[in-house]
């Protein structure tokens, strides 16, 4: 199945079908499609130009999915990032990126990092999800995204295929995170390869509680929108609130590392949960053992797509029932430096 070529061409395309559901409610394509657009144009209204950076510290939720293709839709560079930094750790990347703006939402048992982030760039934009007006200095993200916020802004040439879009940050386990630069062309052609594998449509409904702020959740929640699927966002995993959703929600691709995958099993009941509609597990990031590949076959009744490279210049991926139990990787299925893209992607 071919990937629409953006997300607000999937909402042109789809309108009336449901794209995202968040806290029990849902919004449709053309709601989407709608924010999208009004918060590029505000982004633009705040001077945010071409090639500025954006970071997005949000957690799983539909103002991430938002604020990352507005970013796009105006031409800026999408950088996200973990929803639980420190003020300390978001300065940094603050002022690494050289970032025009932040979108971010407070956590009432963590400091505040407004105070240290104006101190170290008093012209970045601090845009909150947690407000309902602007105040202190910080905008409302609500506000932003409201119908009739902005009008609309002049036509932003597409990005060029050698245009940065987008920063993945790496887990900083040896070290300051590193930023790895990407083109759409090339994020494009990684979401390509996973959809030819499990070849996701409008019939699909894709739980994710893996962060949108990393590469795996962020190729996964895009590949849902892009083939006309419902994507089911957890802000934060829980292992009984999963499969309360698989259950309600019948959903039917499940990624999740295997830790993850092992956390559902060991809570899977029969008598509670209703796992029938599954038909993929998407998984990465750790070895994926034996026994436990082989209860994700038997007790989820899914196939398996396991794929290792998301976001270096190369990727591998199997389905292949006998090489995943055997603990391969796959195959490489691309190769090449981050931000160039495979002949005719």
């Amino acid at each position: 199945m071919q990937l629409a070529p953006s997300l607000l061409a999937a909402c042109e395309r789809w309108p009336e079908r449901p794209a995202v559901t968040f806290g029990g409610r849902t919004i449709t394509y053309a709601e989407l499609g709608r924010q999208v657009r009004t918060v590029a144009a505000s982004y633009r209204r705040l001077g945010i130009a071409p090639g500025d950076r954006v970071i997005c510290a949000l957690p799983d939720r539909p103002e991430h999915l938002v604020a990352m293709n507005a970013a796009w839709a105006c031409g800026a560079v999408h950088v996200g990032t973990d929803a639980d930094l420190t003020g300390s750790e978001l300065v940094w990347l603050a002022q690494r990126t050289e970032a025009a703006a932040i979108v971010l939402q407070l956590r009432p048992d963590r400091p505040d990092p407004i105070a240290e982030l104006r101190a170290a760039r008093p012209e970045m934009h601090v845009i909150r999800t947690d407000v309902e007006v602007d105040g202190d200095g910080s905008l409302c993200f609500a506000g932003l995204a409201a119908e009739g916020a902005s009008p609309a802004p002049p036509a932003i040439p597409p990005f060029t295929d050698d245009e940065t879009a987008l920063f993945l940050l790496t887990s900083g386990t040896t070290g300051r995170p590193k930023a790895i630069m990407e083109t759409l062309p090339h994020c494009w052609a990684k979401m390509q390869f996973f959809t030819d594998a499990f070849s996701p449509g409008q019939q699909d409904v894709h739980l994710l509680f893996l962060p949108v702020g990393h590469v795996f959740g962020l190729r996964l929640a895009l590949i849902a929108l892009l083939s006309g699927g419902r994507l089911v966002l957890m802000d934060r995993f829980s292992p009984d609130e999963a499969l309360r959703l698989v259950t309600e929600e019948r959903v039917t691709v499940l990624p999740g590392m295997p830790t993850h995958l092992r956390l559902l099993l060991d809570r899977l009941d029969p008598d509670r949960h209703d796992v029938s509609s599954l038909r993929w597990a998407i998984s990465a990031a750790a070895n994926l053992p034996q026994p436990l590949a082989e209860q994700v076959y038997e007790r989820l009744g899914v196939d398996l797509l396991f794929v290792y490279g998301c976001s270096e210049g190369f990727t591998t991926q199997t389905t292949d029932r006998a090489e995943i139990l055997a603990g391969s990787v796959g195959h490489q299925i691309f190769s090449g430096p981050p931000g160039t893209a495979p002949a005719g992607t």
